[in-house]
């Protein structure tokens, strides 16, 4: 599977609205550092209605989000912290 530069903007571009929605919604209800209960479950669910396989509870509340394209082919890791 090959993917355009172009291709990747408009996804990226289609999803924006509702990343941002989430994010306001974040900054509205924020949670206690290690006490992140209901953004963890927030995230995983907007994970999972875009099809992403996730691992919850990982160390507490953190998640693992796998985005399969191939198999054959490199991975790239991100992380990101929910304080």
């Amino acid at each position: 599977m090959s993917l355009t530069v172009e291709q990747l903007a408009a996804a990226v571009e289609s999803v924006m609205p509702e990343v941002v929605k989430i994010r306001r919604h974040l900054h509205q209800h924020p949670e206690l550092s290690g006490e992140e209960e209901k953004t963890a479950s927030l995230v995983a669910e907007s994970c999972e209605i875009l099809g992403l396989k996730v691992r919850q509870n990982i160390g507490g509340h953190g998640l693992l989000v796998t985005l399969k394209v191939d198999e054959n082919r490199p991975w790239i890791a991100f992380r990101a912290d929910m304080d």
